[in-house]
């Protein structure tokens, strides 16, 4: 069964539209998952954040690193040391400091704790040791401080919660909520804040992307710990959660001055820079006596570990093995430089509709059918895409899924392998319906041209060619009883003309015994037709002599001549050209006037003896110098007469002759017709001409 185009571009439409439906309910399922997590790799790696250094310079972090392990003694410190070091950092009168470590266990060094090891009572090693809890209580009343919780399954200690959430339009949020917190000891009630210190929930391939900003618990919304350091730092005693008005609405957080979007789920989507742009400081070199106090004044400060045994060390999607305390003042670094990233189903559904359209000037446009060009068009429109994505990221900090541009160039990609394979077997029919009849090279360029000739009825200029063996009737008869010499004779005089034609990029369309009928400029535009026409017979006249020795090997002894002779008929003119016949055989061919016109000359062969005989449209096209004008005949069904020409080099002697015989002829003046035979010499003009002129003298 032979598939239309249309049937193929509507399968593949159809298998295009069911593949980008499926990629992209897959993707909006797994988006947050995948895609964005990804999406936001991407955009970072391109474009990481650099923020104000104004801002950056007050921000600080107090690394419990190796060195300060190595000095101070393994972690957990005694609570005194830790007290020092917070009292130290307070008398600086920082902006705010941040303890990201959890002190859910009472000093392992507190009186009660130590007299249990030692078997001695509290009174007696309360005189020798202090309580290192009540120490840190006591540095903690003198600065603004935020302590760490965790939210986690279980409960430990007493959660107390210093934000007052203002909650407005926030019904689209979808807070997580914590079945337990652990929390700072009962000593540590009095801080000035709490937060948790839990990072992005997915954390996939290890990388943190996002900070969970609220929480529920216990049917309270509670603040994360970067959120409870922007609170202080503003001094602001409440946090509004907001959704913002507009095209693209997102729920937001406002601690007074400073507001930033969030998730639905109320995360913070983390715009990663260098972490080398944020100040680091040795906790030990901050409890030497020489330490600079002024270094920590009005400084964010972050009290953390980066050494690789308090397992604190995080990933990012540009560095790794980074301090949590370093990660979340980098958060607080964005906030402050109001850096906002935002995730918005609307552009993604905006995103999707864009591509639909592009995707579908690819498929229905003239484009699309060219290979080469529909990469070319895929290649731009994907580059574009993710140029405009960067630079919406960049400006706007709107985050483009960029798996629907990869799915879109996957898309795309897959129509042109399915238009790759429709024309593959449209040009496999190509050379199926014309490889028999056409020039090998001119079915490549119909497979080059990716376009199918119109097979349709049309109508068109085309040069007709018929090509008959003389006396093919009398050697079929005494061959009657040796079909095979004869199939083998004749099939090599068709074989060898049929090679010239295609040779001279001529259409071979049909044979019809002995007689082969060609044409040009169709099914391919040729410009030249009449010329490749001419040209195909002077090879063909050339070729007879080979002819005959190729019979003679092929068919033997028994082919009954020795020599064949052909004659050749040409006629250029309009006809209607297509695939004719029923439905069950079609043949492709030409109908018209010209063709029976050619047929008239081909016949007219056997009276001048001149192999090829063209009309004089032919003549005029061809623009050969050794077509000579012979007569003017008569044709059925037309009204004038038709100028023939005959293919045939004269000698300057030969051309005189024969220019005088032709004037008269065409004066129809017999009386000085004869004049002119009468003197010609023998052999010097050619005899079948002769002959023929001969006999239209008037008795």
């Amino acid at each position: 069964m032979k598939l239309s185009k249309e049937f193929y571009g509507r399968l593949a439409t159809v298998c295009i539209f069911i593949f980008f439906v499926i990629v992209i309910n897959l993707n909006l399922l797994n988006a947050k998952k995948y895609g964005e997590a990804y999406s936001l790799d991407a955009y970072t790696s391109f474009i990481p954040f650099v923020g104000e250094a104004e801002v950056q310079n007050n921000l600080l972090f107090v690394d419990i690193d190796e060195e300060s392990l190595t000095k101070l003694g393994q972690w957990p410190w005694p609570r005194v040391i830790l007290a020092d070091l917070v009292s130290k950092i307070s008398s600086a009168g920082p902006a705010v400091v941040g303890l990201d470590m959890l002190l859910s266990e009472v000093d392992r060094f507190n009186p009660k704790m130590l007299s249990q090891i030692m078997n001695k009572t509290s009174k007696n090693i309360s005189d020798i040791f202090i309580d290192g809890d009540e120490v840190l209580e006591k540095a903690l009343l003198n600065t603004p401080t935020v302590l760490a919780t965790i939210l986690h399954e279980s409960e430990k200690n007493i959660f107390k919660n210093n934000s007052n959430f203002i909650i407005k339009n926030a019904n689209d949020l979808e807070i997580r909520e914590a079945s337990g917190v652990i929390s700072p000891i009962e000593k540590l009630k009095d801080a000035t804040g709490y937060g948790f210190v839990n990072i992005d929930s997915e954390n996939i391939g290890n990388v943190v992307r996002y900070l969970p900003m609220l929480a529920i618990y216990d049917g309270s919304v509670i603040p994360s710990f970067v959120l409870e350091i922007i609170r202080i730092y503003e001094e602001a005693s409440d946090i509004e959660i907001k959704k913002s008005q507009g095209v693209f609405p997102y729920q937001y957080l406002g601690t007074g001055f400073f507001s930033f979007p969030i998730q639905r789920n109320a995360d913070f989507v983390l715009h990663h820079g260098s972490t080398n742009s944020i100040s680091i400081l040795s906790a030990q070199s901050i409890l030497e006596e020489e330490f600079e106090l002024s270094l920590l004044e009005n400084k964010i400060i972050i009290i953390g570990s980066s050494a690789v045994g308090l397992n604190d060390l995080k990933n990012t999607n540009l560095e790794k093995f980074v301090p949590g305390g370093m990660i979340l003042l980098s958060a607080i670094n964005q906030i402050l430089n109001e850096r906002h990233l935002l995730i918005s189903t609307e552009i993604n559904w905006i995103t999707v509709s864009i591509l639909m359209i592009t995707l579908f000037l690819l498929i229905f446009s003239s484009i699309a059918n060219s290979i080469s060009f529909g990469l070319i068009y895929t290649i731009i429109t994907t580059l574009s895409f993710i140029l405009i994505c960067l630079y919406i990221f960049d400006h706007l900090g709107i985050i483009v899924n960029l798996i629907y541009i990869f799915s879109y160039m996957a898309t795309c990609l897959l129509w042109l392998c399915i238009n790759l394979i429709i024309t593959s077997l449209r040009k496999r029919e190509l050379v199926v319906a014309f490889g028999q009849y056409l020039n090998p090279e001119m079915v490549r360029s119909i497979e080059r041209s990716g376009k199918r000739p119109e097979l349709g009825g049309l109508q068109r200029q085309v040069t007709v060619m018929f090509v008959d063996v003389r006396g093919f009737s009398e050697i079929s008869e005494k061959l009657i009883s040796k079909p095979q010499v004869l199939a083998a004779g004749i099939n090599t005089i068709l074989e060898n003309v049929s090679d010239c034609i295609q040779n001279n990029f001529g259409t071979v369309d049909k044979f019809m015994g002995d007689c082969v009928m060609a044409f040009w400029n169709a099914p391919l535009y040729q410009s030249n037709h009449a010329e490749l026409a001419v040209k195909a017979a002077s090879e063909i006249e050339k070729m007879v002599p080979m002819i005959n020795k190729l019979i003679l090997q092929r068919a033997g002894a028994e082919w009954p001549v020795k020599e064949i002779s052909i004659g050749v008929g040409i006629a250029t003119g309009d006809v209607v050209v297509g695939n004719f016949g029923s439905q069950s055989r079609l043949s492709y061919s030409v109908i018209g006037d010209t063709v029976n016109l050619a047929a008239r000359i081909e016949s007219f062969v056997k009276e001048t003896g001149i192999t090829t005989t063209v009309c004089e449209a032919t003549a005029r096209l061809s623009a050969s110098k050794f077509l000579i004008e012979m007569d003017s005949i008569e044709v059925r069904g037309r009204v004038s007469k038709e100028k023939v020409f005959g293919l045939y080099k004269f000698t300057d002697e030969e051309e005189t002759i024969h220019n005088k015989i032709l004037e008269a002829r065409l004066l129809e003046n017999s009386q000085e017709l004869r004049e002119c035979l009468n003197a010609v010499k023998p052999d010097s003009y050619p005899e079948s001409l002769l002959k023929f002129y001969n006999g239209k003298v008037e008795l």
